[in-house]
């Protein structure tokens, strides 16, 4: 839902300031995939600041919410400025949005799976100071980053998805 979510309210937007502010359809859903995410941290602000406390569970699935929208903005945004750096047309938004989504989340998300399972694995042989574990892991995290991306993916998903594996291994140098 948060990926769909993301996605209509991109383009609910986006209609809505082409509209308004008088500019190109592409850009008008430029502007609204870049405001599509909603930020768990500011959900958060908003019920402290009313002194709503949350029960931990519905905290967790606020922030896994919140994590699962950003690779699909990112998505829509990067690949929104090279249509728009392309000259595309508003016409081709559908088939090249969905061209590049398969693309990108399909090798980010095989990426991420085979990444994390890779961090788990080396955490587990290779033997460090308990406190450069987690330097390793963001090591490994980041060259995650690079390569999904030299293959054609972003490497936002990638790491995320990495992330969950490897977050729920049990590993060297885990608290």
């Amino acid at each position: 839902l948060a990926t769909w979510g993301v996605l209509v309210t991109a383009v609910i937007t986006g209609l809505a300031a082409a509209w308004i502010l008088q500019v190109s359809l592409l850009e008008g859903f430029l502007l609204g995939s870049i405001v599509g995410s909603t930020d768990a941290a500011a959900v958060f602000a908003v019920l402290r600041s009313r002194g709503v406390g949350l029960p931990k569970r519905i905290a967790h699935v606020l922030e896994v919410e919140s994590a699962s929208n950003d690779p699909m903005a990112i998505f829509l945004t990067v690949t929104l400025v090279e249509l728009i750096r392309a000259g595309s047309g508003a016409e081709s938004v559908g088939v090249e949005l969905a061209i590049a989504f398969a693309q990108q989340m399909g090798i980010d998300a095989v990426a991420g799976v085979a990444g994390g399972y890779v961090i788990v694995a080396l955490a587990r042989r290779i033997t460090l100071e308990g406190a450069l574990y987690p330097i390793g892991v963001q090591a490994a995290a980041i060259c995650l980053f690079g390569l999904v991306g030299l293959v054609g993916g972003s490497g936002f998903l990638a790491v995320y998805v990495a992330g969950l594996v490897a977050g729920n291994s049990r590993i060297n140098g885990q608290q």
